[in-house]
């Protein structure tokens, strides 16, 4: 009786090869982790301080430290109604929303905010975009 050599041929690694990619580039978008941008984020933070003065027909304080934590606090409360840390850092940015949700800059360190935010749409200027 004769015996066969072991092993496979080139033809089958190619196929288990060319497998193994498909399979690969199907499960990539679900290994990709989406970050947002710090403008983003800080962005995404604004607009729920602005929906919840909006909501509640009150005055809020939306704060945003140096070390990324931010909290949205009504006016008529010392406890905030939201809050959480940024995965970005950078520099402090404090608004008054009305309860129509216009945007008023304070003062932070000194320095009013003015041109980083338009006070009607509560946008973020494009100067830091």
């Amino acid at each position: 009786m004769r015996t066969t050599p072991g092993g496979h041929t080139l033809l089958e690694l190619v196929v288990v090869l060319a497998i193994i990619g498909i399979a690969l580039a199907a499960a990539a978008p679900h290994f990709a982790v989406t970050k947002r941008s710090a403008t983003e984020e800080t962005q995404a933070v604004i607009e729920a301080a602005r929906r919840t003065a909006l909501a509640n027909a009150r005055s809020t304080l939306m704060t945003i430290r140096t070390d990324g934590t931010w909290e949205i606090v009504p006016a008529t409360s010392s406890l905030p109604t939201a809050l959480g840390r940024l995965a970005h850092r950078g520099s402090p940015l404090a608004l008054d929303i009305s309860p129509v949700g216009i945007c008023r800059p304070v003062l932070v360190a000194g320095r009013r905010m003015e041109q980083l935010v338009n006070p009607l749409t509560c946008q973020l200027s494009d100067i830091i975009r």
